[in-house]
């Protein structure tokens, strides 16, 4: 086979094949798979040296390729042998069109020598490998391997079956295992704890979506939190994990802070605010729109959004107040102001404010807190104006308690003196001037001890309708013609429990001050209908039992009050009529009467609009039976039976010892309570005691009667006072089977009391 034909082999063939002379080493012959890789055409090359084709790059030091070569060529000539070549780094000259310079190359290279038929040399063929891909690959592989090694993550790779393929220095350190000892092992036999956990179920999901997971997990033997982020790649899982447990322990350090500092919020239910006074910015916390209706998105961002809202009455006051603190050394700041709610009504606020300074003392941000306590100064004024009704009704009643002492002194005196009198009819007349006087006098404390809730009580069911229907004629009376009247009733209104009289006294009170607030003429509505307080209404009135009542409102359109007269309305005495006009114990009377009865009293008026009183009493939950209450006798009667008389005011025990003797009756007297118990012991029988309720001692009037009625079974007992005290009283009424006579009484109601006690089996 001659050379041609040989030459035209190699150059047929798919491989990189350069035909080369011996000797002289001049390219005869090359493959278009050679000319590709060295980027060359066959007419520039053919016929040329090889060496001057494809010279070294002069400017490479490492260059030497040609030396090599020519080595191996010459090897071959020698040895007629083929000759292999290590990997060669071998860059190639670019054509000037594709930028020139060199491109490296990386060239696996065998020479092999071609005999004729006379086993002569004709060529050697210059074989070539391109193995510049694998070679990047393998210096990829050893970048790759030092980056991984010496990055901040720990990285371990896991393969399709589970076990572990490689582990960075970083995970062994975190993970406390040598690579050697992990590598080929099963995961999960080496961390059995990590497939009872997340680990497990994340790397699952990576493998089976093919797609990156990142989570954070605790593991629990490493008493770690670690970072995960686990790629899927066409062998396994690549893995990177990081220790996060102190950034762990930050966040929820900072999410706890941040939780204890919401929390602090909503349980103080205080605004809490932060001011930069340098730039003047102003932080609220979303309670701004909770409590006063602005969302801090919406407000100014600076002091603005604060000082807009203040009461143009304390704005003054308060921009003082703060800078007098801001300009000091002082670091706290408290002050109680009007803030607007978006409403347009003022609140009530306590503001308070801690400084933070910098080194020379200078005020650079300001941290409070404001709190509403509208409602508490409203629940203060409310509960000072009970306890300085409280105080006035222990007082009034005192007075009440002291002075029925006198008129039942000088009443029942001015009956003995006038019916002694005979026919002196011009003395009888300034007898019976003391009588009506004295009377007019118990008039006046009865409505004291109204006031007082100490006034005896006989309360029974009542139909509202029915009972306005009997005072309608009595109201149309009282009122004159151009005052229109009109009452309503709420279909099923519930009947009440009340003392009727009293009852009857209070709505007529309450008619005649709605016509006098009317000179003019007006429109006069009563209306009745059940109702419901609330606990958010009872907040309001601590004194307020929560439930249902029936409520009474009388409305008038007169002359109304301001909110100072309002305030003063209930206090004995207060009026705003002319002298002579009133007394000022309405009001006080109907007040202590709706208390005592368990009820509750708000009014309502504005000036020039008129007035609207509201009585709220509870409704009749049961039918009552008959109350076994003796019936007076109509003619006072004379006795002669035994009475033990109890009394420590001596002008009073003096004045009831003649009445009753002259009625006939026995008498024995004592000063206390102790003096009488010990008296009791002195008589075989004691047919009725009349004692008085408060005195001084150990035993009191109601204690007393418990002691004798105990040696004395069959004993009757009258109690006397000025008022009523709560020994003898339920719930507003008196105790089943108590006698009371109330002071002042006339000669023949104590005779009547006696008679009907006595008398009673």
């Amino acid at each position: 086979m001659s050379q041609f034909d040989y030459v035209r082999i190699f150059e047929q063939g798919s491989g990189k094949n350069l035909v080369l002379s011996p000797g002289e080493y001049r390219i005869v012959g090359v493959s278009d798979a050679y000319l590709e890789a060295t980027m060359t055409t066959r007419e520039q090359i053919m016929g040329e040296l090889v060496f001057d084709i494809f010279p070294d790059d002069d400017s490479d030091p490492r260059a030497d390729v040609t030396k090599a070569i020519r080595h191996s060529l010459e090897t071959v000539e020698m040895t007629k042998q083929p000759h292999s070549m290590p990997a060669l780094r071998y860059p190639i000259q670019r054509p000037e069109s594709a930028g020139g310079g060199f491109e490296e190359r990386w060239w696996d290279i065998t020479n092999v020598p071609v005999f004729d038929a006379a086993g002569n040399l004709m060529v050697i063929n210059n074989h070539v490998n391109d193995i510049t891909a694998l070679k990047n690959s393998e210096d990829l592989n050893a970048r790759l391997r030092s980056t991984i090694e010496n990055i901040n993550d720990a990285f371990f790779l896991i393969d399709t079956e589970w076990k572990a393929m490689f582990l960075n220095q970083r995970a062994e350190k975190l993970l406390d295992r040598k690579a050697a000892d992990l590598v080929g092992k099963y995961i999960w036999d080496e961390f059995p704890e990590a497939k009872e956990s997340d680990f497990y179920i994340q790397y699952n999901k990576a493998v089976d979506t093919q797609k990156t997971v990142r989570f954070v997990e605790y593991y629990e033997p490493l008493d770690k939190w670690l970072q995960v982020s686990a790629y899927p790649v066409s062998d396994g899982l690549a893995v990177y994990f990081r220790d996060v447990t102190d950034e762990r322990k930050n966040q929820d350090a900072l999410k706890l802070n941040k939780e204890r500092f919401d929390l602090v919020t909503k349980a103080s239910h205080d605004v809490i605010w932060d001011w930069d006074i340098v730039t003047d910015e102003v932080w609220w916390n979303d309670s701004l729109k909770e409590i006063y209706g602005y969302h801090p998105k919406d407000v100014e961002k600076d002091s603005k959004s604060w000082l807009n809202r203040i009461h143009p009455d304390d704005l003054e006051v308060v921009s003082e107040d703060i800078h007098s603190v801001l300009d000091s050394t002082q670091s706290n700041w408290e002050l109680e102001y009007r803030f607007r709610y978006q409403s347009g009504d003022y609140a009530t606020v306590i503001d308070r404010g801690y400084v933070l300074r910098d080194e020379h003392g200078k005020a650079l941000r300001m941290i409070g807190s404001m709190l509403d306590v509208t409602e508490r100064r409203i629940m203060d004024a409310k509960l000072r104006q009970a306890q300085k009704l409280e105080a006035v009704g222990h007082l009034t009643g005192g007075i009440a308690h002291d002075f029925n002492n006198l008129l039942t002194v000088i009443l029942g005196n001015a009956e003995l003196i006038t019916e002694q009198l005979g026919q002196q009819s011009h003395l009888r007349d300034y007898g019976n001037m003391i009588i009506s006087a004295a009377e007019r006098g118990s008039e006046l404390t009865n409505r004291l001890l109204a006031f007082a809730r100490k006034q005896p009580l006989s309360p029974k069911a009542i139909d509202l309708p029915e009972l306005f229907s009997d005072l309608k004629v009595l109201l149309q009376r009282t009122l004159t013609e151009n005052v229109s009247v009109e009452i309503t009733h709420q279909p099923g209104v519930s009947s009440i429990e009340a003392d009727q009289v009293q009852l009857e006294s209070a709505l007529l009170n309450l008619v005649i001050n709605a016509h006098d607030a009317m000179p003019n003429g007006g429109r006069l509505s009563i209306e009745t209908c059940n109702t419901t307080l609330d606990d958010v209404y009872v907040e309001m009135f601590p004194d307020v039992k929560a439930g249902d009542y029936v409520m009474i409102a009388i409305c008038d359109n007169g002359s109304g009050m301001n909110a100072e007269t309002l305030a003063q309305a209930y206090e004995p005495f207060f009026t705003t009529k002319e002298v002579g006009k009133g007394s000022g114990l309405g009001l006080s009377m109907v007040y202590g009467f709706i208390k005592q009865s368990g009820g509750h009293m708000r009014i309502y008026s504005e000036p020039n609009h008129g007035t609207c009183v509201k009585l709220y009493l509870p409704p009749l939950l049961e039918i009552q039976e008959a109350s076994s209450e003796p019936v007076q006798l109509a003619q006072p009667q004379h006795g002669k039976e035994h009475i033990l008389v109890v009394e420590d005011d001596p002008l009073v025990r003096d004045h009831v010892v003649k009445l009753l003797e002259s009625l006939g009756y026995r008498i024995t007297s004592a000063s206390s309570g102790d003096e009488a118990f010990e008296r009791l012991a002195e008589f075989s029988s004691v047919d009725l005691l009349f004692t008085d309720i408060v005195m001084p001692g150990k035993l009191n009037g109601s204690e007393l009667a418990v002691a004798a009625q105990n040696m004395y079974p069959n004993l009757k007992v009258i109690f006397t006072s000025g008022y009523t005290e709560e020994t003898l009283m339920h719930q507003g009424r008196l105790n089943y089977g108590v006698h009371l006579l109330s002071k002042p009484y006339r000669r023949y109601q104590l005779a009547d009391k006696l008679r009907s006690v006595l008398d009673y089996e």
